[in-house]
């Protein structure tokens, strides 16, 4: 554990002595916020209509899988969009 210390002290030390910039992370909100737009987007594209491209759809598969579809995809549009109100996040 020490050593680890140690470690990091020497990186700050030379980070500070070569003037290098901090990596810049994303926190957990950015995150989950990206994650759960791409999620709307590919709950979108598993409805029925969309997968008929890739191949013959049964025809009342729209009537059982849509509806549940597009509400989990509002849902995390939702959750997108509420995670993104506050754009100033504390480090």
């Amino acid at each position: 554990m020490q050593e680890i210390k140690t470690a990091l002290g020497l990186i700050e030390k030379l980070s500070q002595l070569f003037d290098l910039p901090q990596e810049i992370t994303n926190s957990a909100t950015s995150i989950l916020r990206g994650d759960l737009t791409v999620n709307w987007a590919n709950l979108y594209d598993a409805r029925a209509k969309k997968l008929a491209g890739y191949g013959e759809v049964h025809p009342h598969l729209a009537g059982l899988l849509d509806a549940d579809i597009e509400n989990l995809a509002e849902i995390a549009w939702h959750l997108s969009t509420i995670l993104g109100e506050d754009q100033q996040e504390k480090p």
